[in-house]
């Protein structure tokens, strides 16, 4: 399979044409149109990404956030974007990002959130966002040890608003930044609304709504995306028969760090 045939494969999963009108999914560079040589799938690009796609002699970096975002005037390799541009051209490997079409499709980051959480009667409540049910009731609070520890998220990564002894069943989930959904998890009447990025006036909402809000992190809710494209990756090159080598960026990425208790 060449470099530029990889888009109808992608699109197999999650089709590109559905990306918002501010994403920029699809290749972010693409050197010379020869064989894929292998895949490394991660959650973002970074210095070490690339570095790991050398050391495995691949020539293909998919992942779920775009490098660049915009219009872009020029490359400047003294810039942090401008020198993993500069590094990939220089070691011929290709950049693919699936980004919004990703979080849209219902083998997408958020379904899946939602399996490993074991949500049942998961369905979509808006483009991106999923709710489903717990198998039972539970306190708020418990639900946020149980996602602490199915997810593997530091508890202090975890910030919430509401009220923690709260019996709550149905949840609703928006994976990376999702608060401007809010509104749409109180007006489906979800118990819970799990997302990341959730900034002040999020949670004032929250607060002043009386509504349980629980963020785990854009990082915590997304890192999933890896092991998720990859099983879906592999499941269509069988499909088709063809075998390239997929790798997976398992270092923790997280740009965040965390002080210890």
């Amino acid at each position: 399979m060449k470099i530029r045939e990889f888009t109808l494969l992608a699109d197999k999963i999650a089709p590109i044409g559905i990306q918002e009108d501010w994403d920029n999914s699809g290749f972010q560079v693409v050197t010379e149109d020869k064989d894929i040589t292998g895949i490394l799938i991660a959650l973002d690009i970074t210095k070490e990404v690339i570095e790991e796609a050398i050391f495995k002699k691949v020539n293909l970096i998919v992942t779920h956030h775009p490098l660049i975002f915009g219009g872009v005037n020029s490359i400047d390799t003294e810039t942090g974007t401008g020198m993993l541009v500069s590094q990939l051209i220089k070691n011929d490997i290709s950049l693919y990002s699936i980004h919004t079409p990703f979080d849209k499709v219902e083998k997408g980051n958020n379904y899946y959130l939602g399996n490993m959480l074991n949500l049942k009667n998961m369905k979509k409540f808006n483009d991106y966002c999923v709710m489903g049910d717990l198998n039972s009731e539970i306190s708020f609070l418990g639900l946020i040890k149980y996602c602490a520890e199915e997810l593997e998220i530091p508890k202090n990564a975890i910030s919430y608003t509401g009220d923690p002894g709260s019996l709550v069943r149905k949840i609703g989930i928006c994976t990376g930044s999702g608060a401007e959904f809010i509104g749409d998890a109180i007006e489906n009447k979800c118990d819970v609304y799990i997302t990341g990025d959730i900034k002040y006036h999020d949670a004032m909402r929250g607060k002043i709504e009386n509504f349980n809000l629980l963020d785990l992190g854009h990082y915590g809710t997304e890192k999933f995306f890896i092991e998720n494209f990859f099983e879906l990756l592999m499941n269509e090159l069988d499909l088709i028969g063809e075998y390239i080598p997929i790798y997976e960026f398992i270092e923790n990425a997280d740009p965040y760090k965390y002080i210890e208790n």
